[in-house]
């Protein structure tokens, strides 16, 4: 199960996930993205109350950050997914994959 919440503040839109970014909800959490990446406002994706991400998932946060998408994390797992994610997004940059 996650829950998906936006919010919009003077510095752009946030997306706010809980629960488990995996499964299907990985193609909600796209959709609701990519709809929100058509205007012009600045995105992040808060992580703080995540407690699972699978492969795709992860695949998911790594092509958010390419687009710019800040990822914002404060527990050491999603820290480390989040690290993760950056460096697969910095890699396919650099031509690595």
């Amino acid at each position: 199960m996650l829950r998906i919440t936006t919010e919009a503040s003077p510095h752009g839109m946030r997306i706010k996930l809980e629960g488990r970014l995996v499964g299907p909800w990985v193609n909600e959490v796209d959709s609701v993205w990519t709809s929100l990446r058509a205007g012009e406002q600045r995105l992040s994706v808060d992580l703080c109350s995540v407690s699972a991400v699978d492969e795709n998932g992860k695949e998911l946060l790594s092509r958010m950050h390419r687009n710019g998408t800040e990822l914002i994390a404060d527990a050491p797992m999603t820290k480390y997914i989040v690290a993760e994610a950056v460096r697969e997004a910095e890699s396919l940059r650099e031509g690595r994959k």
